[in-house]
Formats: structure tokens, C-alpha cells, sequence
């Protein structure tokens, strides 16, 4: 009898402590419903804690009251909604709850209608939702979780740099500056979006463009659709980006007096000389082919004898005349003759073409030309290419477009016969595999093609290209200064740069036999002989192309001085081939030109 009395009583006591957690419960749930919705803080879904959705969600589920095909519920009868009103209705979108599956129709019925003419108790409505045994509590506050979840994910995707919602980035595009703003198709077409294959919206775009540089149109060499189609396609129909391409391009040309440049102004004579290149005739549907022979070219003998400033506007000039080429067959062949063909000879392609000045001038010839002769590229085919090919291309890159790069086809041994297939017999130095000689027979078409040659000294006006070096060192009297450098895979090159401020200074490249402990001159592999050097009078440069891995080590020595320290001022560089175009180029073999197109794709 004692011990069913004491079961009774704890039996009781157990039931007062049910009631006391569910109060408890209840009331907990009144406070967090009235502070916000609810959110998953951890695996335990019953383990929750009030969060404020922010305020993409909000708008989200404010959407969601009156959406049909989704499944809601809401739990209203605060004493805000009770006041009605504005705050209620504001209130009561911001407590929309996933309906769960075991309602009725009838009762999701009566729940949206409460939710529009008044709500019933709250009290009731919430021990209603507690005799669920807080498994709609727990689904709700998943389905908050996962779509905060997706929220979340949404809004990182749409975020740009330094975050913010779509909405703010979209806001912030249109107050940048063209040139910095992202470079999204704005009018996403399949068609050409040249003359008689534009789609409605490329057509759009293209008067408005008209319209918008109506004040531009008299600096421009032309006025026709298809020269301003041009600037949209090279901005991918972009009109604030296209516009403000074609606006430098307008003051570009009064720079270099564009418009008389073939006839008032000539290049010096070096460089009418010695600046290899040339236009010769056409290929089989009319287009111009300009020829640049690269191995003869003496570019180190080009900036000692003329500026920069000079060889650039050269370079404008040749585009100038290829632009006045292609008016004058369209007018022999009666059709639209936009674009130029390029044939890049690499043959003597050497270490030399690699000298760090002459690759910059080179990079702002490219990026003069992308910027002010867009669409203006047909094909550029690359033939006779060396080993070294790789590790130029990879300088270049950069400069390049990424529909420049497309268009860039690498031919193998039979590149004779390939470019038969794009230019006629006749139309082709027989040099180049065609049957075209000059009235005196040469072979290579001298008088309209200039191979280049090394630059006589008496045309040199400086001695040295100023360069800007990235360290300086002071070696004591009777020392010597090591920097190594690892190099992973063979076909690497190594570039330097260097001079003294006083004196001479030995230099010289070794290979260490030993790894992970210095090595004297003696004790490693002479790469590069250690000379002496008058680099106080003249800077030094040079490069090594690494045949081997391993620890490359370069020496600057001054061994040999007892009574004078040396300060010296260098740069050393490791120049990494392209991957792709090397594969490329090691799989030509006897192909013709399968999958020979210079992409990122690798």
C-alpha cells in the first residue's frame, strides 16, 4: 500500500512536471514568435534560438501569402495584429510557416482565411500547435533554415567584389566607369553581329550606338555600319564599354594624326631599314596578308636606335595601310572586306627576342592594336615554331584577347601545304610555298616583305634602355653574392639583368650537385662561364634556357677585388613556357591543323 501510495504520488508528481515544461515551452514560444521567426542552430533541431531573417527573406515570404502553389500557413494574434492595421498586416508576412503534410485542405483553408479576416486566440493557437509534440516546431524551423540556407547561397552567387545583394551590385555597375565594369554580354545573341546577321536587339543596340556617338562620328575613318559594329562586337554589344573604346580610339587618332599619317609622316630610316615585316598580296577571299619575319629582327638594335614612341606609331602607320588595303578590295571585289590574315615566320626565334624592354614594347604594340583595330584580325598563322615558342607565347598571352588568341593557329612541318589551302599559288612567295617571285626572281619577295638584319652601331643614339631593377646588393672586396633558383621542369628560362655602380663584376650560372648546402664556385657545374663585366659603363642582360631541373645558382663574384666593395642593382626572372601551346606543339607531328587553335581551354 506504502509503495503504490508513493508511486501515486510520483506518478503525480511526474504529471505536474509535464505540465510545468509545457508551460514553460508555451510560454518560451510566445516570447521567440513574438521576437522573430526561428532558426536551426545545430544538428538538434529542437535545439533552437530566434533570429531575424533578413530582409531578402522577409520580402521572400511576404510574396509567399498570396502564392497558390505553395503550401502556408499563418500564425497570427499578437496584440500588434489584434490593434490592426498596418503593423499587423506587416506582421503577419513576416510569420508565414511551411504547412505541413498532415493537414487537411479544409484547415488550410480556414488558416488562410484566418490570416486575412483575423486571427482566433493565440493562446489556443499555440497550445494547438504544442500538442504536436513540437514536430511541426522542428519541420518549420528546417524549412527556415533551409531556405535561409538557399538565401544564403543565392546571394553569395550574386554578390561581386566586397560583397552586397544583386540588387545593390546592379546598382553599382551602372555608376562605375565603362572600362571597369564587367565584361557580360549585355545583349546575349547567337548571331555574328555583322551587317545582315544581327538580331533584333544587336539591331537595337547598334542605332542606339549611333545615336549615343552621333558627336564622335566625324573623327572616324568611317561612318558605316560595319566599322561600327566592329567596336560592339569587340565589347560584346556593351554600349557604355563600346563607346568608351571608340572614344579613345577618336583621340588616339589625333595623337598620331591618323588621318595623314601614310602620307605626311615617315618612320626614321633605322627603322624603315631594319623593322621586319611587310604587306604582300591576299588570300583566297580577298583579305590582306601582312608577313612579320621574327628572327632576323634585331630588337635590342631598334630601341638603342629610335623610341618607343617611334616603333608604336610605326606600327599604327602598317595598320593604317592595312586598313586602306582592305577599302580598296572591297571596292575591286564589290563585297565587305573587313579583316587581315597574319603570318608570324619563327625561325631564328632565339633567347634574344626575349630581353624584358623589348618584350614590353612589344606588349604595347599588341594592346595599340586590340584597343584601336578591334575585329580587324582574321587569322594569324605560326609557322617554322621553335622549342622556345612556348616560353614567348607566355609572355605574350597577357596582351592578347581571349578572341585573339582563337584565331592563332600553329602549323607543323607542313605548313607549306596548309597555307596553300587559305592562299593561292600566285598570291604566296615561293619562299612560302607559293609561286610569286619579285620581277627579279627573289624568291622571298624583298620588296614587299623587309627581313630585318642586325643594326648597324652607327645608328645607335643611346647607349643603354633604361631599366628598373627589383634589387640591389652590396658584394665586400674578395666575396661573392649567390641567388638560387629552382627550376621543376626542363624548357624554363632563366632572364637577367644587372649592373655596377663603379667597377666590373664577375657573373656566372652554376647547377648544384648538392642539394640543401651551400656549394663554392668549384664545387658545382659551370652553366654560364663567370666573366667579367664592365656593367658600370653598359648593363648587362641575358638568359639561359634550363635544359634539366634542378638548383640553378646565380654568382655575381668579386673575388678578384682587394680594395673596392661592389653595389649592384639586378633583376632575375624565371620564364615558364605555355603548357598548352607546348603540348600542342610536341603533338603536331605530320597533322595538319588539328587542334593547333592557341586557347585557355588547357
Amino acid at each position: 500500500m506504502q509503495g503504490k501510495q508513493h508511486g501515486s504520488e510520483s506518478d503525480t508528481q511526474t504529471e505536474h512536471l509535464e505540465h510545468g515544461e509545457e508551460a514553460g515551452r508555451v510560454r518560451a514560444a510566445e516570447v521567440q514568435r513574438a521576437r522573430g521567426p526561428w532558426r536551426e542552430t545545430g544538428r538538434d533541431t529542437a535545439v533552437l534560438r530566434p533570429v531575424r531573417l533578413r530582409e531578402p527573406l522577409r520580402r521572400k515570404q511576404e510574396r509567399d501569402i498570396d502564392n497558390p502553389h505553395r503550401r502556408k500557413r499563418c500564425r497570427a494574434g499578437t496584440s500588434r495584429e489584434r490593434a490592426g492595421g498596418e503593423g499587423a498586416a506587416e506582421h503577419r508576412g513576416r510569420n508565414i510557416e511551411q504547412q505541413g503534410p498532415g493537414k487537411k485542405e479544409g484547415e488550410k483553408g480556414q488558416e488562410r482565411e484566418g490570416c486575412k479576416q483575423g486571427a482566433p486566440d493565440r493562446r489556443e493557437t499555440e497550445r494547438g500547435a504544442e500538442r504536436d509534440k513540437g514536430t511541426e516546431t522542428q519541420r518549420q524551423a528546417q524549412a527556415y533554415t533551409q531556405r535561409g540556407r538557399n538565401q544564403g547561397k543565392r546571394r553569395h552567387s550574386e554578390r561581386g567584389i566586397g560583397g552586397g545583394t544583386s540588387d545593390q551590385k546592379a546598382g553599382e555597375r551602372e555608376t562605375q566607369p565603362a572600362d571597369r565594369q564587367p565584361s557580360r554580354p549585355s545583349v546575349p545573341d547567337t548571331m555574328s553581329g555583322r551587317v545582315g546577321d544581327l538580331s533584333p536587339k544587336q539591331a537595337e543596340a547598334l542605332a542606339k550606338f549611333r545615336e549615343n556617338i552621333s558627336d564622335a562620328l566625324p573623327g572616324l575613318p568611317e561612318q558605316a555600319d560595319y566599322y561600327l559594329l566592329k567596336w560592339l562586337r569587340a565589347r560584346n554589344f556593351n554600349l557604355q564599354k563600346s563607346e568608351a573604346m571608340l572614344r579613345k580610339h577618336v583621340e588616339f587618332r589625333k595623337h598620331i594624326d591618323a588621318d595623314n599619317i601614310l602620307t605626311d609622316w615617315s618612320p626614321p630610316e633605322v627603322v624603315q631599314l631594319y623593322l621586319s615585316g611587310g604587306l604582300c598580296c591576299h588570300d583566297r577571299e580577298g583579305s590582306p596578308i601582312w608577313y612579320d619575319v621574327v628572327g632576323p629582327l634585331d630588337a635590342k638594335g631598334l630601341l638603342l636606335s629610335a623610341t618607343k614612341q617611334e616603333l608604336i606609331k610605326t606600327k599604327a602607320r602598317d595598320c593604317e595601310a592595312l586598313q586602306l588595303e582592305c577599302k580598296k578590295q572591297s571596292e575591286k571585289l564589290g563585297k565587305k572586306v573587313e579583316d587581315v590574315v597574319m603570318i608570324y615566320d619563327l625561325e631564328g626565334l632565339g633567347l634574344r627576342h626575349l630581353w624584358k624592354p623589348a618584350i614590353e614594347t612589344y606588349g604595347e604594340v599588341i594592346t595599340m592594336f586590340e584597343d584601336n583595330y578591334p575585329e580587324s584580325l582574321k587569322r594569324l598563322f605560326i609557322i617554322k615554331a621553335p622549342k622556345l615558342f612556348p616560353v614567348a607565347y607566355n609572355l605574350i598571352k597577357p596582351f592578347l584577347s581571349e578572341d585573339t588568341r582563337k584565331k592563332i593557329i600553329v602549323l607543323g612541318d607542313n605548313w607549306k601545304e596548309a597555307l596553300v589551302k587559305y592562299i593561292a599559288p600566285e598570291n604566296l612567295p615561293v619562299y612560302y610555298g607559293g609561286s610569286l617571285t619579285d620581277p627579279d626572281g627573289d624568291a622571298k619577295c624583298k620588296s614587299k616583305i623587309n627581313y630585318g638584319g642586325d643594326i648597324p652601331k652607327k645608328y645607335y643614339v643611346r647607349d643603354q634602355v633604361n631599366l628598373q631593377y627589383e634589387h640591389v646588393v652590396t658584394i665586400n672586396r674578395g666575396s661573392s653574392h649567390q641567388m638560387e633558383y629552382e627550376i621543376l621542369f626542363p624548357g624554363c628560362v632563366l632572364r637577367w639583368q644587372f649592373m655596377s655602380d663603379s667597377a666590373d663584376i664577375g657573373f656566372g650560372v652554376f647547377v648544384k650537385t648538392k642539394i640543401g648546402e651551400r656549394q663554392k664556385a668549384g664545387e658545382m657545374i659551370e652553366v654560364v662561364a663567370s666573366e667579367r663585366y664592365n656593367a658600370h659603363l653598359v648593363p648587362e642582360d641575358g638568359s639561359l634556357t634550363c635544359a634539366d631541373p634542378g638548383i640553378y645558382v646565380l654568382r655575381f663574384d668579386n673575388t678578384y677585388s682587394f680594395l673596392h666593395s661592389k653595389k649592384i642593382s639586378y633583376s632575375v626572372e624565371v620564364l615558364l613556357p605555355d603548357r598548352g601551346s607546348e603540348d600542342r606543339i610536341k603533338n603536331l607531328g605530320n597533322k595538319m591543323e588539328k587542334g593547333l587553335s592557341l586557347t585557355d581551354e588547357s
